[in-house]
């Protein structure tokens, strides 16, 4: 739940919005998803179900996702391309140069 918590204050920031930092919280909560449905609990596992598909709603597929929030993250001298191609092979299962 922290996760989501901190994403939901990055992502609804509007004194220091920042194009590039969305981005760098989509990774985390993939992977804690991901974790949660394969959770032997008999509630964590449902709701995590529940809430990856409302996560896959708006940021399961690439297509989905605002593109601003890419260039931000590439025209970022800390970042660059390599980044986002890494990231989104590591989320999507995709082979990284078939990405870019």
């Amino acid at each position: 739940m922290k996760i989501l918590y901190e994403a939901t204050r990055v992502f609804s920031a509007s004194l220091n919005a920042s194009l590039h930092i969305p981005f760098h919280q989509l990774d985390p909560i993939h992977i804690a998803l991901d974790k949660t449905i394969l959770n032997l609990n008999t509630i964590l596992a449902p709701t995590g179900c529940d809430m990856r598909q409302k996560y896959d709603k708006y940021w399961g597929n690439v297509d989905n996702i605002n593109y601003l929030m890419y260039f931000g993250v590439i025209l970022d001298p800390h970042y660059l391309l390599e980044l986002v191609t890494w990231n989104f092979a590591a989320m999507y299962k995709c082979d990284p140069l078939k990405v870019v």
